[in-house]
């Protein structure tokens, strides 16, 4: 099992002072750090949870105005 499967499967079962050495590395750190920030402070998980989901919004509204875009482009080009 690697590292990060080990860290989604055993990870509520983890403390950070002492993490196994093989999966020791500064990535598992920065992901146990953040978990246990948001597990403590609530504000601060709602702002991330917001900030997530105004990504995937904006993501979708880019995607639907480059498919409008591309629309546009091939009626003018039959048009032609």
């Amino acid at each position: 099992m690697d590292r990060i499967d080990f860290f989604f499967k055993e990870g509520q079962n983890l403390e950070l002072k002492d993490l196994p050495e093989n999966i020791k590395t500064k990535e598992i750190i920065k992901a146990m750090e953040t978990l246990n920030h948001f597990s403590n402070d609530q504000k601060a998980y709602l702002l991330y949870q917001d900030r997530l989901e105004a990504t995937r919004v904006a993501s979708a509204w880019q995607s639907l105005l480059q498919q409008e875009r591309q629309k546009v482009f091939e009626m003018q080009v039959e048009i032609k």
